[in-house]
């Protein structure tokens, strides 16, 4: 069942699930993605109907995944630039190596950038658009670079099934998932124990 705890009850597998999704659905490989994109499909992951124990969960889910990034206590996963003002703009990266100190403080300064961008307006961030992908390239690349991937797609591919192995996540779903992500994108074969 997803709703089962993962490792040592740190945060409920529904939660790695939505980073999973949240990654593999972007509009090209990335190792990036927004909080507030992995909350909108965690909420479908819910399936929330508008039932008070299902929401509670889901506030209970969200606020233990968030607990868990904030304090680096996921392994692979990373939140590389944490917004004062509205969680949503944080950066979340998944990763196919855990990243040392040194590493993470390397791709922290690079996306603080990011923090730039907001501070020039919220309301004017589509105008932006273009600096924020070229940011999210350059940290894909980077981590792709440190796993010894030859592309970004191979490096979220075992990303993802990094996690997946991690977290004891069911199989057959995270195939699903992965199986959607190739074909969109043409990659993966042999890459990530397919």
């Amino acid at each position: 069942m997803l709703s089962e705890v993962t490792q040592a009850g740190l945060v409920d597998r529904r939660g790695i699930l939505a980073i999973i999704e949240a990654v593999v659905n972007s509009k090209e490989p990335t190792l990036i993605t927004r909080y507030g994109l992995i909350k909108s499909y965690l909420a479908l992951i819910f399936g929330i109907e508008d039932e008070l124990d299902d929401y509670e969960k889901y506030e209970k889910t969200v606020k233990e995944l968030y607990n868990a990034l904030v304090n680096r206590r996921l392994k692979y996963v990373y939140l590389i630039y944490k917004d004062d003002d509205y969680d949503a703009f944080d950066l979340i990266l998944i990763s196919p190596i855990e990243l040392n100190n040194e590493q993470h403080a390397i791709i922290s300064e690079k996306a603080s950038l990011y923090g730039s961008i907001l501070q020039d307006s919220y309301l004017r961030l589509g105008e932006h658009a273009e600096l924020y992908h070229t940011l999210e390239r350059t940290i894909s690349d980077l981590v792709t670079k440190w796993a010894g991937k030859d592309s970004v797609a191979d490096a979220v591919a075992d990303a993802v099934f990094a996690l997946a192995n991690e977290y004891s996540l069911d199989e057959k779903y995270v195939r699903g998932v992965f199986a959607l992500f190739c074909r969109k994108y043409g990659v993966c074969k042999g890459v990530g124990g397919t």
